[in-house]
This record gives structure tokens, C-alpha cells and sequence, in this order.
């Protein structure tokens, strides 16, 4: 009798410990390749943006290197903030479509438009759109890495910058330059002055990305804005530059 006693009081153990037990958690989701942002020059009636979107590719037989892919974006505005359509938008000899008050160029190859040392923008305006062209002197900013590699210690402190040094890094006049580090668990913008200036980084600021997969993103820009017969106009030269890093 005291064996079946022993089983059963065993056996409500056993069922009680069950029911107490709470499911685990779902795994949380990695963060989202970064993409690149239209950067709207509020003080200008319509902003003009040519970029470079680049990233680290690899191949079996050629290793690593730098993949690179040219775009160029519109967007008009009137007095009001009212978006406006001019009649036609040409960057770099193609021709911008429009979509939702946005123009952008098709993409017809991987590489996109391959700009030079100059970029050229011509614009057949109506309403209070004037139609004018523009040759922006400066190059649009080519990045070819970072200094981090694959992997970061979150029990170190760190400092990022452009790799300069990079034999697909050239940069140009900029003005500006910004980072986002994108982890599980949260976002960080940062804002550097310079493409000389390093972003420095605390143990407690990696450990709040959250372990696993962290994305790094750097924008380095130039911001030039004309008159054009009254109608402000701001031409921006843009590289944007992502990789994957494992945060352990």
C-alpha cells in the first residue's frame, strides 16, 4: 500500500510540474537589411539624390569584394508642400519614373547607373517647376568597407569609421556622415561630422543591439542647394554602405 501511495504522490509530482512549465519564448527575428533612405532637404522646394548603394559580396573563386549599385531619386514640392510632377526628370542620360511622387530611375542591370566624376541632371519643369539642368561638380561617394570585420566582442569597446583605406572607397567632398547599427533588440543613428571622425562605441551600447546578427549601416553625403528662377533646388551626393556582423 505505502509503494502505491509513494507512486501516486510521484505521479502528482510529476503532472503539476508539467502544468507549471510556460512555453518558451519565440525566437526574436533578425534585424532588417538596411535600405537606403531618401534624405528630403526640408529648406528646398524639391530634392534631387544620386547614390551608391554598396555591400560585401563573395565568390567561390574570386573571395571577397565590393558590390556596387547606382540609383538616382526626385521628389518636387510647390509652396504648400504639395507634391508636383514636372514633365520629364533625367539623370545621367535616364530617365527618372515616377511612382507616388517619387522618381526614380529602373534599374536595367545589377549595377545600375555608373556615375562619374560629375553627375548630370536635367529637368523639363512645368506648373511652378522651372525647367533647368545642373552638372554637380562632386563625385557621389563610392564605400567600400568599414573597419570592423565579421565578428564583435559586446565585452568591447570599439570604434567605427570608413575604411579610407579600402581599394573601392572613394569618397569625394562630403559633408556629412551617418551610421545605424540595427540589432534584436534595438536601433542606433549616430551622426559624424567627418569622414576622418570615428564613432566610439561602450560595452553597454553593443550589449543593448542584442546578441546574434547586427547590421552596420554608413551614409557619407555632400548637400549642395541652388536657385533655379526662385525654385530652391538641393542636389545630394550619396554613398550608403551595409554589412553583416555576428555580435557574441
Amino acid at each position: 500500500m505505502r509503494k502505491g501511495t509513494a507512486l501516486i504522490y510521484a505521479f502528482a509530482l510529476f503532472v503539476c510540474g508539467c502544468k507549471d512549465e510556460k512555453p518558451l519564448a519565440p525566437p526574436l527575428p533578425d534585424p532588417e537589411t538596411p535600405s537606403l533612405e531618401f534624405t528630403v532637404i526640408k529648406s528646398a522646394d524639391a530634392t534631387l539624390q544620386a547614390a551608391y548603394i554598396s555591400t560585401i559580396s563573395m565568390e567561390n573563386m574570386v573571395g571577397t569584394y565590393t558590390t556596387f549599385q547606382g540609383v538616382a531619386y526626385a521628389k518636387f514640392f510647390d509652396s504648400q508642400g504639395n507634391k508636383i510632377r514636372p514633365k520629364t526628370v533625367i539623370c545621367e542620360g535616364y530617365s527618372l519614373e515616377e511612382e507616388g511622387g517619387m522618381y526614380k530611375n529602373k534599374l536595367e542591370n545589377e549595377q545600375g547607373i555608373d556615375f562619374g566624376s560629375t553627375t548630370s541632371w536635367q529637368v523639363d519643369g512645368q506648373f511652378s517647376i522651372p525647367s533647368f539642368t545642373k552638372e554637380v561638380a562632386s563625385k557621389v561617394p563610392e564605400i567600400g568597407d568599414i573597419n570592423i570585420k565579421d565578428s564583435l566582442n559586446s565585452r568591447d569597446s570599439i570604434w567605427l569609421k570608413i575604411n579610407k583605406k579600402s581599394a573601392f572607397t572613394f569618397l569625394g567632398k562630403v559633408d556629412s556622415v551617418n551610421f545605424t547599427l540595427s540589432g534584436k533588440l534595438s536601433e542606433m543613428r549616430y551622426n559624424l561630422a567627418s569622414v576622418d571622425d570615428s564613432l566610439a562605441l561602450v560595452p553597454a551600447q553593443l550589449r543593448a543591439l542584442g546578441n546574434g546578427k547586427v547590421f552596420v549601416k554608413v551614409e557619407a553625403y555632400r548637400i549642395e542647394v541652388e536657385s533655379k528662377q526662385g525654385y530652391k533646388v538641393a542636389f545630394v551626393n550619396k554613398g550608403m554602405f551595409y554589412k553583416s556582423l555576428w555580435l557574441y
